[in-house]
């Protein structure tokens, strides 16, 4: 088995049919008909409006009458002698007078947010806000991943069905966030070939693809085998500059136990001297030795790729017996010769990680 990757730390015109008394029925303008909606009678329009003469709005106009009618009165200072009284009387007509206009505009204001457009505006308003780009920059992960808690809840029938489907959606909010903090894969090429050398089928060939910066650097550079005797050789980076080759040294190789299978770890970091490139090209030489008539070969991506290019040859008398493909089957070319003796896997869609195929490699059966 061969894995690969980076560790990971959407004019009209209204015909209204007349009445049998032939008297025509007088037309509302307060709201435009639609196509295929029901005319609104005039004394409805007229209850709407009439909302906003609320008792609150004559005790505003009558507050401003008063004082109006008090400050022309007090026009003539005959009216009034005393100087005291003169200006109490002023200062109670002004209050009047702000109260009156006060209870006027809080009467627009709460007819204003019952009616439907206003609630469409502020509803706009608010859309717009939320939505925004700037806005949804200015969080940070925290308010990120609440604000896909919930937008990304069960239904009611979910829920009722399996109460702890939350569970499954905690999940996929999880992978969604740590898709800031994944590398990803491009221009993967895979080209290998299965022969048969010292009495043993082994699969040799090239991987290359291109890696990018997370956060500013390059994450590790992880490779897994499923067999101890597999290798990892001529370990390359290409840049503009040109071709720097890995120092063996600088690979770390450990065996690790995952589900009672023992798999072989190369990985390596790069130099920070690669930092200032906005991706790296990495190309290496694979190794994997089966067994004496057959192997299995599997390949699975351990980050998300743009596409892939596989090709396998076989060679001396041996073909490719079966295949499979553990992901979307249509997102794969899958072309087979007609001797069994070349494959090639194509995908220009983007792949997710812990996907693949795998395949036998065995010798050709005489008929």
């Amino acid at each position: 088995m061969l894995k690969d990757g980076s560790a990971s730390s959407n004019p009209i015109v209204d015909i209204i049919s007349e009445p049998k008394d032939k008297e025509k029925r007088p037309r509302c303008r307060y709201k435009k008909r639609k196509k295929n909606t029901t005319l609104i009678d005039c004394d409805q329009c007229s209850r709407k409006w009439l909302m906003f003469f609320s008792k609150w709005t004559y005790i505003g106009i009558i507050f401003i009458l008063v004082a109006l009618l008090g400050k022309q009165a007090l026009v003539n200072k005959t009216v009034v002698q005393s100087i005291f009284l003169y200006n109490l009387l002023e200062i109670m007509l002004n209050l009047f007078s702000t109260i009156g206009i006060a209870l006027l505009i809080g009467a627009i204001f709460d007819f204003s947010k019952n009616s439907n457009s206003f609630m469409k505006f502020i509803s706009n308003i608010l859309s717009e806000v939320v939505i925004s780009k700037t806005f949804l920059q200015q969080l940070n992960n925290v308010d990120k991943r609440k604000a896909l808690e919930l937008i990304l809840q069960p239904t009611g029938d979910q829920i009722s069905q399996h109460t702890s489907i939350n569970a499954y959606f905690q999940k996929r909010i999880s992978e969604s966030m740590s898709i800031f903090n994944t590398n990803f894969k491009t221009n993967l090429v895979l080209s290998l070939e299965a022969r048969k050398n010292n009495g043993k089928v082994e699969i040799r060939g090239t991987l290359s693809n291109r890696i990018y910066k997370i956060e500013n650097k390059y994450k590790p550079i992880l490779t897994i085998f499923e067999r101890s005797n597999s290798s990892l050789s001529n370990t390359r980076i290409i840049t503009p500059d040109g071709v720097s080759y890995i120092d063996q040294n600088m690979i770390s190789i450990k065996e690790e136990d995952e589900a009672g299978i023992k798999y072989k770890h190369f990985s390596f970091d790069i130099p920070e001297a690669y930092y200032k490139y906005p991706y790296l090209t990495i190309q290496k030489d694979v190794f994997e030795e089966g067994y004496d008539h057959w192997t299995n070969f599997h390949w699975t991506s351990l980050t998300p790729c743009d596409g892939i290019d596989f090709t396998l040859v076989c060679c001396n008398d041996l073909e490719i017996k079966e295949h499979v493909v553990f992901d979307r089957k249509d997102s794969y070319v899958v072309t087979k010769s007609a001797d069994s003796k070349r494959i090639s896997i194509i995908s220009t869609s983007w792949l997710n990680a812990f996907t693949g195929f795998t395949m036998t490699i065995g010798e050709v059966v005489p008929n």
